[in-house]
């Protein structure tokens, strides 16, 4: 079974080298062109050449303010802002609590709730006692 995994690995290996070689361009000339196999070819630009769309004569915008907003092209637009400025904001002074009795504790909250560590206790005890074996 090791020869057979040896002997496919040398032949994938031998497989991969000859298709590399074979992949590399040799020294001659090997393109041409398609206007040489097709003299009388209609290229897209030979389509186009008078076409009036041209390209800009600079990428960039010209300074001229081409924005315009939305308020001016619906002036009876109601926005978030207006709809909401009469609201009484609470905002925190801080992301953290300022004083410990802004949270509770979940076990305040359902005192009879099972927590991770009370199902688990039995396996800590086993742990610190070195017993391994398992009651389960």
């Amino acid at each position: 079974m090791k020869r057979i995994a040896i002997l496919l690995s040398a032949l994938s290996i031998a497989t991969a080298a000859g298709n590399a070689m074979a992949d590399s361009p040799s020294s001659a000339n090997e393109t041409t062109s398609l206007a040489s196999s097709f003299p009388r070819i209609t290229t897209y630009a030979d389509l186009h050449q008078n076409d009036f769309g041209k390209q800009a004569s600079t990428p960039f915008p010209s300074s001229a303010n081409e924005t315009t907003s939305i308020a001016s092209e619906f002036p009876r637009i109601v926005t978030y802002a207006d709809l909401h400025k009469n609201d009484t904001v609470k905002q925190a002074s801080s992301p953290f609590p300022s004083s410990p009795n802004e949270t509770t504790a979940l076990f305040s909250t359902f005192p009879q709730m099972t927590t991770y560590a009370d199902l688990h206790k039995d396996n800590v005890r086993r742990a610190s006692t070195g017993n391994t074996t398992s009651s389960m």
